[in-house]
């Protein structure tokens, strides 16, 4: 074999791995959400875990997620449900492979439901909380 032909099948070889080594990360991942009453500097503020009860008077919950992507851009959306009715889907454009991101919705008394949603439908956070 010719120098140019162990360089093109060294090439085709490291190719090859690397589109095998991309098709075993997942499209999106999240690695953190986190329930929150305010965003700072892009951080959640204040974060709560998943079953976290808000007083009454609360004004505004967010959810905020690290994602990290392993072919930007990709999109999720965030699904926010309240006493097991939908209230709204909100489409986040996650541009770089490595994102934070969130969603605040005005609430009220209930028990609610926010999840992280991939384009084809798999739930990929999710956080549950009440409040008073």
């Amino acid at each position: 074999m010719t120098e140019i032909g162990k360089a093109l099948a060294a090439v085709l070889v490291l190719s090859s791995a690397a589109v095998w080594a991309a098709e075993e990360l997942p499209p999106v991942e999240i690695t953190q959400g986190h329930l929150c009453t305010s965003i700072v500097d892009k951080q959640a503020a204040d974060p709560k875990a998943s079953g976290y009860e808000y007083a009454a008077g609360t004004d505004r919950v967010y959810f905020w997620n690290f994602a990290n992507v392993a072919h930007p851009p990709a999109t999720v959306k965030h699904v926010w449900w309240r006493d097991g009715k939908k209230l709204s889907e909100i489409r986040l454009e996650l541009k770089h492979a490595r994102n934070r991101t969130w969603t605040f919705k005005k609430v009220y008394r209930g028990a609610w439901k926010v999840e992280t949603v991939s384009p084809e439908g798999i739930v990929l956070a999710v956080a549950e909380f009440k409040v008073k």
